[in-house]
């Protein structure tokens, strides 16, 4: 008897626990899967349906299960041939075949849908992938402007994403938006993007890319039309090149004396590296890192102290700097707005 309770309540907690796992599937979070976007939207409509198709299967599997279980302890043997062959033709060929049919037809229909946006983008920007992090480029057609791990866009409009990778496999992945899409090195892809409101959206690359792939986020930041032109216009403005007297100067000194400019550029200044982000505008960036630490005063100094201790094996090496060096660098890129 105890044996038989046990059984029973096995199967009722796997029915339970499924519902409730598939329920959940879409609840917000910081990797929120409630799309925000027509794309995710599509998507999302492609999950319900091929839930509703499967839940039949689900529960009649379960039942099946449950009368197989209860005549198995009654002990009855007894052969029953009447119906068996119907339910293996029915229940075993001719319905999946159905169910998959339709599935199939609902999935062509939906990679239709988004494969291209219903109206033409007009913005594209750049995004490729490093290790760990997100080089983002804006160009007008004469200059490209860099920033990193933050996209910006307009809402309520399609933008062209023109995806890359020098080094392994990525895939740029923001689910409230789109789908995931793998970034091949030497193979470029297009892709798209939609925000239907204004607000934040978190990316994440959803394939492991080395030892610091789940530390990879990024940001998509959807502004209304005039406000993203505003950003932009300021994003494309230089830094100033800072001169004694000015404050800040010793900070922009020791960013350069420290080697600081030979990985990372800042325009409208000599720092042109390209081995990391551009601190252009540093100081606007929610976060540092690609999403590891807040973008705070803290959180700065230590990561330009030691950046291994909250990413191990990426690019920047530790910096080990004089106390007053490290605050003249901290407060000279935080300048930079």
């Amino acid at each position: 008897m105890g044996h038989r309770i046990i059984t029973w309540r096995y199967c009722w907690a796997l029915l339970v626990g499924s519902l409730v796992v598939l329920g959940l599937g879409g609840c917000g979070g910081v990797l929120s899967l409630q799309p925000k976007g027509p794309a995710a939207e599509r998507i999302a409509e492609l999950w319900w349906f091929q839930l509703l198709l499967a839940l039949p299967f689900l529960l009649a599997v379960i039942i099946l299960l449950l009368l197989a279980i209860r005549r198995n302890q009654r002990n009855d043997d007894t052969p029953r041939r009447s119906h068996g062959m119907r339910m293996i033709i029915w229940g075993g060929a001719v319905l999946p075949a159905l169910a998959m049919l339709a599935l199939m037809s609902f999935m062509i229909g939906t990679l239709v849908d988004v494969t291209e946006p219903v109206n033409r983008a007009e913005l594209s920007i750049d995004v490729e992938g490093e290790l760990w992090w997100w080089k983002i480029g804006y160009s007008n057609g004469e200059e490209t402007i860099f920033t990193a791990n933050e996209i910006h866009i307009p809402a309520g409009e399609p933008v062209a994403l023109e995806l890359s990778s020098d080094n392994v496999i990525h895939s740029f992945w923001v689910p409230e938006l789109h789908g995931k899409r793998d970034l091949i090195p030497g193979n470029p892809s297009r892709f798209w993007i939609q925000a239907d409101q204004p607000g934040t959206y978190h990316g994440q690359c959803a394939e492991f890319c080395g030892a610091q792939h789940a530390k990879m986020h990024f940001l998509v930041i959807a502004h209304e039309r005039e406000d993203f032109m505003v950003w932009l216009e300021q994003e494309r403005q230089p830094a100033r090149l800072l001169i004694e007297g000015d404050g800040n100067f010793s900070g922009q000194q020791a960013f350069f004396d420290t080697g600081c400019s030979s990985c990372h550029t800042i325009r409208g200044t000599n720092a042109a590296g390209v081995v990391g982000p551009d601190l252009t505008h540093l100081a606007s960036r929610i976060d540092i890192a690609a999403g590891t630490l807040s973008n705070v005063t803290g959180n700065l100094s230590a990561w330009i102290v030691d950046s291994q201790q909250f990413k191990p094996g990426n690019l920047m090496p530790p910096m080990p700097l004089q106390p007053d060096d490290l605050l003249d660098i901290t407060g000279y890129l935080q300048s930079l707005s």
